[in-house]
């Protein structure tokens, strides 16, 4: 319809030789046979619509609180029947009244404003349960008043009574995702549906997602970078409802939040190759019979232990495996380039596409300090280089980072490759001694400069007795007995290498089931202070059976 005289329009045709054309081209021979086929879906449609958006009756309370509502907000009295105490009837008020005076409430269109007047009687009702603090207000309000001038949200919340009960909810128990409805109220649309809202997407089903995302939005870096943050923030929006409300256990939200980064870096590393091969070609060395992506992303520290929080940074690293860094690409254009330029620049364009600051925001902060020999070091080396460098010239601190690295990114050819190169290097004999006094060494400082503990507070990270110390002895109990026990090299994540640990009978299996408990809470509790946007520390006298646990055997195993 709309391409019959380039008009915007939503209207059927009125002219008979029109209406002809347009049930012929839908494949009837009249228009009256077209129509009759038509309205059976309009009313289906329609029939669905009402059901899914079918107004409840408003009742004698929702009476009252519009009467509330449209009054100065000034009489406590007007919430009598609630039976609040008065100073919290008197707080409501006075925060119902600071948001209607707002700026962005006063500046409304008319529609606007009768739209808000429609919904803001049911979320008083639903705010105002007992079941929810005096904060939940503040919180519903701010995601409110950022979606105002967007008032199709406002219908949404008012016809979907269940999206506005689930609203409610996310904010009196979060912070964090109070925050990202505020900054993304495209986020709204999850409310809409309890079982996909409480049931997030699991590693197989999160990449087919993310690369059917890459195919439908072709080479468009604009939209596709657009398309993935807003993507990346609805999976991370549903694990955190998930988690918060019980229906994910705490030990798989480190689980799902990875598996999300991992689909987000292959979509993007694919989307960077197809577009390298666009503009320079194939890689030196590559010809379309051998065509394949050498291109590997590693992932170093919470992303390669598989423990990813709310907020995480990505620690990783880009090695290209099975070409020569000095052989030449040639582009469409004939422009030669050598392979070190030319995954340099696949480097560089991963890492825009990750950070570059979009209306959707950023997909992730990204860290690559942990490549050979630093942010001094090239962006993106030869996989022969970079095993050159640990074999050569790393410290010992970064043989302690190696131990958390998995490859992220890579086809089965490079995984390959690294995985045997990781046994190797992890399986190597060293001085026990020499490792030891290196770690404690390490960890001192890194206890003197970086831990926030005091006579009140602990630090959940770097205290004593906390997850670095437990991280610290699996370090060094891979590095310095996986010669003896291989099994030590196998993974990444320090969960799986403690029960390896407990295999090897290094430590007691008494003495890993200690530290496996005290990770799991400390854990747990880094995701929940995560969602309220507070810093990891903690009351002094906290998980002091646990740090007891963790110290006893840290003075045992690092001190002699």
């Amino acid at each position: 319809m709309q391409e019959w005289r380039d008009q915007q329009t939503h209207s059927l045709p009125s002219e008979p030789h029109q209406q002809l054309m347009l049930a012929n081209s839908m494949g009837f021979s009249d228009y009256s046979e077209f129509m009759v086929v038509l309205n059976q879906h309009l009313e289906f449609v329609q029939g669905q619509f009402n059901e899914v958006f079918a107004e409840d009756e408003a009742d004698e309370s929702q009476d009252h609180l519009a009467e509330v509502w449209l009054s100065d907000l000034d009489d406590v009295d007007d919430l009598s029947e609630r039976a609040l105490p008065v100073d919290k009837a008197t707080h409501f008020l006075k925060v119902l009244k600071e948001f209607k005076e707002s700026r962005t409430i006063k500046l409304l269109s008319s529609e606007g404003a009768l739209r808000l007047n429609a919904t803001m009687p049911l979320l008083m009702q639903e705010v105002l349960k007992p079941e929810y603090s005096e904060q939940s207000l503040k919180r519903v309000l701010s995601v409110i008043e950022s979606i105002a001038k967007r008032s199709v949200y406002l219908v949404m919340l008012k016809e979907n009574s269940e999206s506005l009960e689930h609203l409610v909810k996310l904010c009196d128990v979060s912070a964090w995702l109070t925050e990202m409805l505020v900054k993304y109220p495209a986020l709204l649309d999850q409310l809409l549906d309890e079982r996909t809202l409480y049931a997030p997407l699991e590693a197989t089903a999160l990449q087919k997602e993310a690369l059917a995302l890459l195919d439908s939005t072709g080479q468009d870096e604009e939209a596709f970078m657009n398309n993935i943050r807003e993507w990346r923030h609805a999976q991370v929006f549903k694990v955190a409802a998930a988690d918060i409300t019980g229906h994910l256990p705490v030990t798989k939200v480190s689980d799902y939040l990875t598996w999300i980064a991992e689909a987000v870096l292959n979509v993007t590393v694919e989307f960077a190759w197809r577009l390298m091969q666009g503009r320079s070609g194939l890689p030196g060395g590559m010809t379309e019979a051998t065509k394949r992506n050498p291109f590997m992303v590693l992932g170093y520290g919470k992303v390669g232990g598989i423990e990813l929080g709310y907020g995480s940074d990505l620690d990783i690293v880009f090695v290209y495996e099975g070409l020569n860094s000095s052989d030449q690409a040639v582009s469409p254009k004939g422009k030669s380039l050598d392979n070190a330029i030319y995954f340099v620049r696949m480097g560089l364009k991963i890492i825009s596409l990750m950070t570059t600051l979009m209306p959707s925001g950023v997909l992730y902060e990204v860290d690559t300090r942990l490549r050979p020999n630093g942010v001094s070091g090239m962006m993106v080396v030869d996989f022969e280089g970079y095993k050159n460098y640990l074999e050569n010239k790393a410290w010992t601190w970064e043989y302690q980072a190696f131990v958390r690295v998995r490859p992220v990114v890579g086809d089965a050819e490079s995984v390959a490759a690294f995985e045997k190169f990781k046994t190797q290097f992890l399986c190597k004999e060293r001085s026990i001694e020499s490792l030891r006094t290196e770690v404690v060494n390490m960890r001192l400082r890194m206890q003197n400069e970086l831990d926030k503990s005091n006579d009140v507070l602990f630090d959940l990270k770097q205290g004593r007795g906390g997850i670095v110390d437990i991280e610290f002895m699996v370090q060094f109990l891979v590095l310095a007995y996986a010669h003896q026990h291989p099994k030590l090299s196998a993974f990444s994540d320090n969960l799986r290498i403690l029960e390896a640990i407990a295999e090897a009978e290094l430590l007691s299996q008494k003495e890993v089931n200690g530290l496996l408990e005290a990770y799991k809470v400390y854990r747990s509790k880094y995701h929940r202070v995560a969602l309220q946007k507070q810093k990891p520390l903690v009351g002094s006298s906290c998980y002091q059976a646990q740090r007891d646990v963790v110290q006893s055997i840290w003075d045992k195993l690092m001190l002699g």
